[in-house]
């Protein structure tokens, strides 16, 4: 039965609206979103990237907890916990709620599309669409595990925050967004435990109003030995270092030990106990993540930048032009060799690229000439970095009358001295005798 509140003042529907987006919820969400921009940056992105992904992230989830008031205040009219919220008091209509929820969901599509990226608005559509309907309207009022299935919905921050960054979703984005899906059922089974009679009263299939509270405790310590590994996967595949890594390991054995002892002595006090315990447990842990994102992401992200800076000054190197002469004289008696040089003399070369000069050889005499080919490189501190090796460079042999175009190769190599701007490359050609 609703609790009827006449005429409300304007204060009191502000402070309604407020509470259909469930502000605490919304802040644990962006604590989780956070420490992914960072990883995703290493290091703070650019203003834009962080108001929209912060913002964005912040309105789809008031969004979907707006919509969860709306289709839940059937059943929050029956449970001491959520009586008092606006829709079964009469604050608020379904109307304003429902038109509230469509508004914050508009603004999360447009805030994330237009300052982060499309896979972002995307995937903070989904968590609206997946917590509003999929668990909200289904899950929850039909199978026991809806707490487990659902648990998706409140996952996506970490995703969103990457998407945002990235324009894709990475390991790193799917652990941390694996860490808070393991994280909520021992958290909402702990309240389960101690809030029972409320969710049998609404007729909510909740684990211990289905299973039974034994059941429910074995289940908390289960998936909390199975978060705590998870936790510290983001230390095992090097997106995180210790900063982070030492805190989640402690905090998660003390949740271990918190859930172990729920298990053994079935108190309900240790079940408030834990539940309390969770909400610090994921904040301290998301918090430690975000600081050494900050810091050795910090690092990374200024090695990072130097290396590009080498890269792009290899590259500015290797595609700096440098003049390249090349010469070819005969040496030697008289022998009826001629050689005309290429043309032009004098070309354009880079570092890394081969080069090639193509001399025109001709016997003007009356004997077969075979002939052998030397080079010289100037400045001489270039010639280390003059690289041939091409089969003409070890000679041939021409006979009389014979005309043979003959090229000749040669590679500057990328390690060639950034001052050197001209090399000159001369071929003397000598008959063998």
């Amino acid at each position: 039965m609703n609790v009827a509140v006449a005429r409300p003042d304007a204060r009191t529907r502000a402070l309604a609206y407020l509470e259909l987006t469930k502000p605490r919820i919304v802040l644990l969400v962006l604590l989780t979103g956070i420490p992914a921009l960072l990883m995703a940056a290493r290091g703070l992105p650019d203003a834009a990237t962080v108001v929209g992904a912060v913002l964005g992230t912040a309105l789809a989830a008031a969004s979907a907890a707006a919509f969860n008031h709306v289709f839940d205040r059937d059943l929050d009219a029956l449970m001491v916990r959520t009586k008092l919220r606006p829709l079964p008091t009469g604050v608020l209509t379904p109307a304003e709620a429902t038109v509230f929820a469509v508004l914050l969901g508009v603004a999360a599509w447009i805030v994330l599309d237009v300052l982060a990226n499309r896979l972002a608005a995307i995937v903070g559509l989904a968590s609206i669409v997946y917590y509003a309907l999929v668990y909200t309207v289904w899950l929850k009022r039909s199978t026991p595990q809806n707490i487990v299935i659902g648990g998706g919905a409140g996952a996506t921050a970490p995703l969103i925050a990457w998407a945002a960054v990235t324009g894709r979703i990475d390991l790193p984005a799917v652990l941390l967004a694996a860490i808070v899906f393991f994280w909520t059922p021992p958290h909402f089974w702990a309240l389960a435990l101690y809030r029972r009679e409320d969710y049998a009263r609404a007729g909510i299939p909740m684990l211990p109003v289905t299973h039974g509270e034994d059941e429910t405790r074995r289940q908390i310590l289960l998936y909390t030995l199975g978060l705590v590994p998870i936790t510290l996967a983001p230390v095992g595949i090097g997106a995180a270092g210790p900063i982070y890594g030492v805190p989640a390991l402690i905090l998660g054995a003390i949740f271990a030990w918190d859930a172990w002892q729920l298990f053994r002595t079935k108190e309900t006090a240790r079940a408030v106990r834990l539940f309390r315990f969770s909400i610090l447990y994921l904040f301290a842990l998301f918090v430690v993540l975000g600081v050494d994102a900050a810091i050795t992401g910090g690092a990374n992200r200024a090695a990072a930048e130097r290396a590009r800076a080498r890269a792009a000054g290899a590259v500015a190197g290797l595609a700096a032009p440098i003049a390249f002469e090349v010469a070819g004289t005969v040496v030697g008696e008289a022998s009826g060799l001629v050689v005309e040089p290429p043309s032009p003399a004098v070309t354009t070369a880079h570092r890394g690229a081969p080069a090639a000069a193509t001399f025109t050889l001709r016997n003007e005499g009356a004997d077969s000439l075979a002939f052998t080919v030397e080079r010289t490189v100037q400045p001489a501190t270039a010639a280390e970095f003059v690289h041939g090796g091409a089969e003409e460079e070890r000679g041939g042999t021409l006979a009389p009358g014979e005309t043979r175009a003959f090229t000749l190769h040669a590679t500057l190599l990328p390690a060639l001295p950034e001052g050197v701007t001209r090399v000159a490359v001369g071929y003397s050609f000598r008959v063998a005798r």
